[in-house]
């Protein structure tokens, strides 16, 4: 409730515990007395809060000390996206890369791809 003090009230977007954060929790805290306002959870947060995987997990942690876990993206009914199977000329990439590359060695990365990709489709033409 403090940070819907702090947006409502103070009119202020602010998504860390920092001062006004701290000045509603006092306040709760003087008018219940059997409330105790910290900047922890014990609660399981299901939200990405990253994009990316860059982050060093081992390294870094959540600002209250907690642990960050890489969550598998979920629908919004919480139940986890199946995985995509790769396609079939990616697998094709995947067994012939190293081979076009190395009978070809001086073309580059797009012509190599461009290479795979006739390649691929001669030996896939449908008749």
């Amino acid at each position: 409730m403090c940070h819907v003090a702090v947006f409502l009230i103070d009119n202020i977007e602010e998504k860390k515990h920092g001062n006004h954060f701290k000045y509603w929790g006092r306040k709760a805290e003087s008018c219940y007395s059997d409330i105790k306002v910290t900047t922890y959870h014990s609660y399981k947060i299901d939200y990405k809060y990253k994009h990316s995987k860059s982050i060093d997990t081992k390294k870094y942690r959540c600002q209250c000390s907690g642990e960050i876990k890489l969550m598998s993206k979920l629908k919004k009914d919480g139940t986890p996206y199946k995985k995509r199977t790769e396609g079939k000329f990616a697998l094709y990439l995947k067994e012939n890369y190293d081979r076009i590359k190395k009978e070809n060695p001086t073309l580059s990365h797009k012509d190599i791809m461009s290479y795979a990709a006739e390649e691929y489709n001669r030996l896939n033409k449908k008749y």
